[in-house]
């Protein structure tokens, strides 16, 4: 019971990292091996650290896309209130043949 208790805290850890079930699992195949295999754990530990870092720049990215639109709804909404209504940058952007994303 001990030991399985131990499993779960390690999988609910692992979890908390951010592995997969199959990672996961892999990592209690290495943990279970007499030598403990430390060089394989860093190799998941570095392809997990890479998918990280990738996804962060990934949402650092639409970070500045939605800042951007932001910006020019605020602009368009300032106009608008000095002027007649103007159609939505945003909404023409995305709808548009040719958004910046698509490039």
């Amino acid at each position: 019971m001990e030991v399985a208790v131990g499993r779960l805290a390690f999988v609910k850890r692992a979890k908390a990292l951010g592995f997969s079930l199959g990672e996961i699992r892999e990592l209690l195949v290495i943990q279970d091996e007499p030598t403990g295999a430390c060089a394989e754990v860093r190799d998941l530990v570095r392809k997990k650290l890479a998918i990280v870092r990738d996804k962060r720049a990934e949402i650092e990215k639409l970070e500045a896309h939605l800042n951007s639109a932001l910006r020019k709804c605020n602009r368009t909404l300032k106009r608008q209130k000095q002027h007649t209504p103007e159609t939505c940058p945003v909404l023409g952007q995305m709808s548009g043949p040719h958004s910046r994303r698509d490039r």
